[in-house]
């Protein structure tokens, strides 16, 4: 996978093509890179006059990478507005916020779901990188309020990231899941129950497996 030059590369090859003059193969090894990246950083990254500077090339970069960035935002700006309204890394997470405008905004312009990590990525959109929710649960380490489990490639929410208006129990068509464990004598059935909060209407299921992939 491609990887784009960082400002460290950048003083190396300043400094290898100027004062050690090396060629762009030998500065390609050196620096374990492609020879066409090389080369590529020092057309596009020169100046009017052919001189590479390892910090306007930096600079070159950066702007222009904000203003690819820039012009993606401006095509989505009914989308970032609802997304940054809705989004919450606690309580209403990336792919929910997601999935609900594409449910509920049908008309408007939407991103693809990768385009959205990136932009988080990027720490120049509304919302940055230090917004993203954590993905997972470290080992040894104190439990912070975030994502912490996936399944199916899907992120799975701890309990108390549910919207508090659901312990009301107003509307209808919230559930609640519990697995209820059968004894090692009778075969390991165990009965999976499924509760909805307004009505406390019931439903059952055996079933001979705890297996996530068995009982979802």
């Amino acid at each position: 996978m491609y990887k784009h030059i960082i400002n460290e590369e950048r003083h190396l090859i300043n400094y290898l093509f100027y004062f050690e003059k090396k060629s762009i193969s030998q500065i390609a090894q050196n620096l374990k890179r492609n020879k066409s990246t090389i080369s590529r950083e020092l057309k596009i990254n020169s100046d009017e006059f052919g001189f590479y500077d390892a910090h306007k090339a930096h600079q070159k970069s950066k702007i222009r990478s904000y203003h690819k960035y820039a012009s993606s935002f401006y095509k989505y700006q009914e989308f970032t507005k609802i997304f940054v309204s809705k989004y919450d890394k606690n309580f209403h997470g990336i792919e929910a916020t997601y999935q609900f405008i594409k449910k509920n905004y049908p008309n408007i312009k939407i991103p693809s779901f990768r385009q959205i990590f990136n932009w988080f990525k990027s720490n120049r959109w509304e919302l940055k990188k230090s917004d993203k929710p954590r993905k997972y649960y470290k080992k040894g380490r104190k439990r912070k309020k975030g994502i912490f489990s996936k399944f199916e490639n899907k992120f799975v929410f701890p309990i108390w990231t549910r919207p508090k208006y659901i312990d009301l129990r107003k509307e209808y068509g919230h559930w609640e899941a519990d697995l209820i464990i059968g004894k090692r004598e009778n075969g390991f059935e165990n009965l999976v129950s499924l509760t909805e909060r307004k009505t406390r209407e019931n439903y059952y299921q055996k079933i001979k497996s705890k297996n996530p992939m068995k009982v979802n």
